[in-house]
């Protein structure tokens, strides 16, 4: 299943790291977050890991969108 994740859901995080997101954790790069900061209102989508478990799911960042106006 892919989600939509938004600077905003991950607490506009500003360096690389771990981050909660709804039912378990993200990891983000410094490149990553380097396009968010320039493009606030992009989202990257994200997909379950494999090695997910019922108790925590790890995203993993997919494609990165920004809005074009």
């Amino acid at each position: 299943m892919e989600v939509r994740i938004g600077w905003n859901d991950v607490g506009d995080p500003t360096r690389a790291g771990d981050y909660k997101f709804r039912d378990g954790t993200v990891t983000l790069t410094d490149e990553q977050i380097d396009l968010w900061i320039a493009a606030p209102a992009g989202y990257f989508v994200a997909t379950q890991s494999s090695d997910s478990t019922p108790d925590h799911v790890r995203y993993l960042v997919g494609e990165f969108y920004a809005p074009t106006s």
